[in-house]
């Protein structure tokens, strides 16, 4: 097994020990940022993230409004295909509010759940996709997807 670790070793160095320890592939927690944009209404306009891992994980996904929209438009966001629509991770997640962090955690609508799985790349399910339900030009948010290992 990997060398003993001691209090007030460095994050790196417990990292690589736990990883180097461990059989198997090793995949880090992915944390990914995306800019959306609030000028269709198409499956996948919104976002779109293949998994880059060939180990399936755990998805959640956060969004803030910096520009809130005028509009009622709101997003759904899921676990699917490639153009496809989902909205398992939030449900109609609405844009009208400055400052507004949503999340799958909290705000996760009617479907949507706090974390969901997803394939390996190249699955029947590795991608993280959006869709804006209403078109609203002045709506300005970012996504943060995180993905977790579990394969």
């Amino acid at each position: 097994m990997g060398e003993a670790f001691k209090r007030g070793d460095p994050t790196g160095f417990i990292a690589r020990g736990l990883v180097s320890a461990g059989a198997g592939t090793s995949v880090p927690v992915t944390t990914q940022r995306m800019a959306l944009t609030f000028g269709g209404t198409a499956n996948g306009s919104l976002l779109s993230w293949q998994n880059p891992y060939d180990v399936a994980g755990a998805v959640t996904v956060t969004f803030m409004v910096t520009t809130a929209g005028t509009g009622t438009a709101g997003v759904d966001i899921g676990v699917g295909t490639l153009g496809g629509s989902a909205d398992n991770l939030i449900d109609a997640g609405l844009v009208n509010t400055n400052e507004k962090v949503r999340n799958s955690v909290d705000d996760q609508g009617t479907n949507g759940t706090a974390f969901q799985r997803m394939s390996a790349k190249g699955g029947t399910a590795d991608y993280v996709t959006g869709k804006a339900n209403d078109v609203d030009a002045t709506a300005v948010a970012s996504a943060w997807i995180m993905f977790y290992p579990i394969g």
